[in-house]
Order: C-alpha cells, then sequence, then structure tokens
C-alpha cells in the first residue's frame, strides 16, 4: 500500500511538472515567476499563453542549458495573438541565451507564445532547457 502511495505522488509530481502543451487550440497558461520547459529535435512545438495588459509588458525567453542532450538546439520563440493578425519570432540558442519580447497593450488581452525546436530527425540528440518569465501589464503577473 506504502509503495502504491508513492506511485501515485511520483505520477502527480511528474505531471504537475510537465505543465507545456502540445495543443495549439489548448495552450498552457503561463504561472506568475518562471516557468520551464525542454524540447528536443524532432519534438512537437509547445505551447502557452498569458494574459497582460493594458500598459507595458515584457516576456523574457531563456535558453537554460542543453542537459540531458548531446548537442544544444535552438528554440523559436513566436508570440501571437489568438486572431492571428500578428506575430513576432526570435531565435533563443546556447550562445545569445536570452530573448526578450517587449510591446505596449492598450487593453487586457491574451497573448499566446510557441516555442518550436528545430525540424526533422537529428542523428545526435539535441535539445534544450528554457525558462519563460511575464511581467508588466500594471507590473503583475497575469494568466
Amino acid at each position: 500500500m506504502k509503495n502504491l502511495r508513492i506511485l501515485i505522488i511520483s505520477f502527480l509530481t511528474i505531471g504537475c511538472a510537465l505543465a507545456q502543451s502540445l495543443k495549439p487550440e489548448d495552450p498552457a497558461p503561463l504561472k506568475p515567476g518562471i516557468n520551464k520547459g525542454t524540447v528536443a529535435t524532432g519534438a512537437d512545438t509547445q505551447y502557452w499563453y498569458f494574459i497582460a495588459g493594458p500598459g507595458d509588458v515584457r516576456l523574457v525567453a531563456h535558453y537554460k542549458d542543453h542537459n540531458g542532450f548531446a548537442w544544444p538546439a535552438s528554440l523559436t520563440v513566436t508570440l501571437y495573438d489568438e486572431k492571428r493578425t500578428w506575430h513576432v519570432s526570435k531565435v533563443v540558442k546556447e550562445e545569445n541565451a536570452d530573448a526578450t519580447f517587449t510591446g505596449k497593450q492598450d487593453r487586457k488581452q491574451r497573448t499566446l507564445i510557441s516555442i518550436a525546436p528545430p525540424s526533422g530527425i537529428a542523428l545526435i540528440s539535441s535539445g534544450g532547457n528554457y525558462e519563460l518569465e511575464v511581467t508588466g501589464g500594471r507590473g503583475e503577473n497575469h494568466t
């Protein structure tokens, strides 16, 4: 019985740690503070969202490391609105570890984020661990 409890707690912990979504129609909300994720070459794009505004909003995407992978992979971070009337993308690599997105929103709105690894099949395991943090829109994190 004790082993079953430990197994259930382990599964719940793993489920909480894997917060990013693989479904563009159902992105995961960014939590206040730093949000972490991992991507690998050949894997699916991950989707997040945040709600912020009005005011200045800032999102920092940080390439943390490539621990667990033989080679680092570049990550394409794209921000866009729900109606897809605009988008902006930046590539984050180990060499340029941070990408900062800043903007001024005239109203409170939902912004979507996609994190895409390089496409294709790699003969060598490549990937990266990243962090996302949004601030602004009246000086708070919003989800």
